[in-house]
Parts: structure tokens; sequence; C-alpha cells
């Protein structure tokens, strides 16, 4: 029976606190995380490693869960750490590593300009759209009128976004280029007078932070190297060197060798997984419940449940 049938896992990102990080959409605080572990049950909430001896639990009939975090986020090992730490919890941390470079990846700085630096998140948004339309003479209202149905699809799977949550994610990953995309922010920067190197300490974790999670008995996984929003339109090879490479990263900070991964965006395919096994990957997490492939590596398609949907089912406040 595949470990999928009977195990999820619970997929975090965003922390809020009074102090250093803002409360922004979907963010949750320790108080948040402390009511969901109640909700779901301690018993219920296992440990990464007994991923490798899931056939000792694969029969038993009550769902079992993981907890995960992407992305390398500080407020992860600021905030939600120590309310692991005061539950013995062990979790599964899976990390892009550019972000231990020179060129990080700007997605969570992106994320930050847009909540500090506008009242209402729309307000952005209709900034963004309104420039992507000028500067590069792109039109959004005619791409997004071809995206009606998928924009549909896309609220089914993740009702926890705004319909412009929804619409800003498909022009910045299918609509714009890398390039055209980092153009509008960067000009918004200069516009909203927001310096982005300030923000780059304090939104990704460091070197030490993961060296501690390890001591503190997490376990590191893969997310990609340069966290690239569609990694699943690379070819084979690209995506073999995309996520040997996140692996050697982390590998050589941590001392570990590792075995699990999560993809970037949720994005993967036939050939992500084919270029996962390849590098000793056993087991993967996607961002949703569906496996692409039921015929091969099942145990690189473990479903996962955004803790959003969770926090809304119960009424966690």
């Amino acid at each position: 029976m595949p470990i999928n049938n009977y195990l999820k896992g619970i997929m975090f990102h965003h922390f809020h606190d009074n102090k250093n990080y803002i409360k922004s959409d979907g963010s949750i605080n320790k108080i948040h995380l402390e009511k969901l572990i109640y909700k779901i049950g301690r018993k219920n909430i296992l440990d990464p490693n007994i991923l490798l001896n899931y056939h000792t639990v694969n029969n038993k009939k009550k769902t079992k869960y993981v907890l995960t975090f992407d992305d390398g986020l500080r407020c992860q090992v600021v905030i939600a750490s120590k309310i692991l730490k005061k539950f013995k919890i062990k979790a599964f941390f899976f990390i892009f590593s550019s972000i231990f470079t020179k060129k990080p990846d700007l997605l969570e700085v992106y994320r930050h300009f847009r909540f500090t630096k506008f009242k209402k998140i729309d307000d952005f948004y209709k900034d963004f759209f309104s420039e992507v339309n000028l500067k590069l003479k792109k039109n959004v209202d005619i791409f997004l009128k071809k995206k009606t149905q998928e924009i549909k699809e896309f609220k089914k799977v993740s009702p926890y976004y705004s319909l412009n949550d929804i619409k800003f994610r498909l022009v910045r990953n299918q609509f714009l280029t890398n390039t055209e995309y980092k153009k509008i922010m960067f000009f918004l920067f200069e516009k909203k007078k927001y310096n982005y190197k300030k923000s780059l300490k304090k939104l990704y974790m460091d070197r030490s932070d993961l060296i501690k999670l390890v001591k503190d008995g997490h376990t590191i996984g893969l997310h990609s190297h340069s966290h690239q929003t569609l990694i699943n339109a690379q070819n084979i090879n690209n995506q073999i060197k995309e996520y040997k490479l996140n692996k050697k990263f982390l590998e050589k900070i941590i001392k570990k060798k590792i075995c699990s991964a999560s993809y970037p965006f949720g994005n993967f395919n036939n050939q992500t997984l084919k270029a996962l096994n390849k590098i000793g990957i056993k087991f993967a997490f996607m961002k949703n419940e569906i496996l692409l492939n039921k015929k091969i590596y099942p145990d690189l398609q473990l479903p996962r449940i955004n803790h959003s949907n969770l926090v809304k089912k119960f009424k966690i406040r």
C-alpha cells in the first residue's frame, strides 16, 4: 500500500507576530499554530523519520499528518519552531538554496513589499496591472479573459485566494517573463522608495538557522535551487541540474544526506518525478491531494493540505 493512502502533509509558509513580522494574507501566529495542533491531535502528527519505517504504520485507518514548511522563511524559525519544540514535534523544512547566494530569488521580498507599501493588497494589484499595460505594452485584460476557466479551477483548488490573488499569479507566472516581472517590480520599488536589500536578511533563513533546525531534530528537504515558478517547463536535464544543485548546497551546510523534497509552487510533471528519483529522493510533497500519475513514483506525490484550509475548517481565530 503506497504511503500516500494514509499520510498527508500540512503545508505552512508565513507567520506573523507583534514585533518583527507583519500580518499578511495567509499568515498565522503562534496561537493559531497551537490551536491547529490541538485540533489535529498531537498523537496524529508524525515525525519525518517515520517515513523511513512507514510499512509499520500504513495499515492504520486513521489519517496521520506531518508538518511541512516551505521556502526557507526566517519567520518559521523565529515563531513556528518554538511551538514545535513545545509540543516535541519534528517537521520537514523544504528550502530553496539560492537564498544562500548573492543572487537569491526575491519572491519573499516582493511579497513583503506588497504588504508593507500599500494600504490594501488590491491597491498593489491595481498598480501592478496598470504598469504591465503601460511599461510593457501588454494587455492584461485580454490575457485574463482567455483564462476564465483556469481562474475558476484555481479558485476551486485554492479557495483561500481572492480573485485578484489568482489573476496576479497567472499574470506573473504565465503572461510575463522573469525579466519583465522583475522590471515592473523594481519600477514599483523605486516609486515607493522601497530598499529591498534591507529586507533580505530579515525574511530568509541563513546558514546558522538551517544548522539549528537540524540540531533540533528537524528534516531539511529540497525545494529546487532557484525557485522557478514553472520548473516543470524545463527539460529533464535542467530539472535534474536544479535539484542536484539544491541538494549539493544544502548537504554541504547541514552535513547530512537529503532524501525528501517539495515542489516550488506545486509545479511538477513526470519528468520532475524521474529527475528526483534519479538523484535519490525518496519522498516528495505536492501542494494538493491530487496525484499527477498514479502509476509511477507515488511516494514522490505525497498529498498536502494548505494550513489555511484547516484554519478555516476548524474556525480558528
